[in-house]
């Protein structure tokens, strides 16, 4: 935020030309919260605290954080400002790019065991050490929680995206 800060500064929405609008996500009421006044670098720290990475922030008694958790393509908050023309990109993977993704892991682990397979027993040993502590270990937490909210997220912003949602 000292960085941000530095190039921000005490900028306000009311210093730009073009209108921003930045979200968040209220956790105590489960709406979100638009701005588009004050700080720039108030609304921007609060749309980005992702859970479990960034620190939630308080404002007015509220915890907020990352709007994509409630909008992860928020077209309707513009819609409903009154813009009629939008371009949004979902940059998020769909069900289809996520098990693409994960064949192509699976065929190219096949080609890293058999290729591992010529080598000497030295190298064999320690690919399979590594193999046993990484299944070991893995998923966490950490990643079980970063893909359930992934997977929520692209389906929301699948739904926002959609002509029927945005218009």
């Amino acid at each position: 935020m000292r960085r941000f800060n530095k190039h921000i500064g005490g900028k306000t929405f009311e210093h730009c030309r073009i209108p921003l609008k930045v979200t968040g996500a209220d956790l105590s009421t489960g709406q979100i919260i638009v701005f588009e006044s004050g700080l720039i670098t108030e609304a921007v720290r609060a749309s980005i605290a992702d859970p479990a990475i960034f620190k939630p922030v308080f404002i007015k008694g509220d915890l907020v954080v990352d709007g994509g958790i409630l909008s992860p393509l928020p077209v309707r908050v513009l819609h409903d400002a009154g813009v009629h023309k939008i371009i949004a990109v979902n940059v998020f993977p769909s069900a289809k790019d996520s098990l693409e993704r994960h064949l192509l892991k699976e065929e190219a682990e096949e080609k890293e065991t058999a290729l591992v397979g010529q080598k000497i027993w030295p190298v064999r040993a320690a690919f399979h050490t590594k193999r046993y502590l990484a299944h070991l270990f893995s998923p966490n937490v950490f990643d079980i929680l970063m893909n359930t909210i992934q997977c929520m997220e692209s389906e929301i912003a699948e739904i926002e995206g959609s002509p029927l949602m945005c218009c």
